[in-house]
């Protein structure tokens, strides 16, 4: 299966506190919800260092963090989503 851009994927303990400081750090990515404990960030070329830092420093509980490959299928239903979701 083909693969598309890689984007870094976020376990953590406090997925709103994530999340909010990841969009102060990336306001033109984009950001996924993936459940109560994972966040997905999309189109980032930054250091997971740097990341991992500031989600520390604002209390974010960060238990994993790693760059993934999405499938082409995946990334299609995400972009759908996406503009389901922007409609509302």
């Amino acid at each position: 299966m083909a693969k598309c851009k890689p984007y870094l994927s976020i376990r953590t303990g406090n997925v709103q506190n994530t999340t909010a400081v990841l969009k102060r750090m990336f306001p033109d990515n984009r950001l996924e919800t993936v459940s109560n404990s994972r966040v997905n960030l999309y189109d980032f070329t930054g250091s997971t260092k740097e990341v991992v830092k500031e989600l520390v420093l604002n209390e974010s509980d960060v238990k994993e963090i790693k760059v993934e490959g999405a499938s082409l299928e995946r990334y299609y239903m995400s972009l759908i989503n996406k503009e389901k979701y922007a409609g509302k």
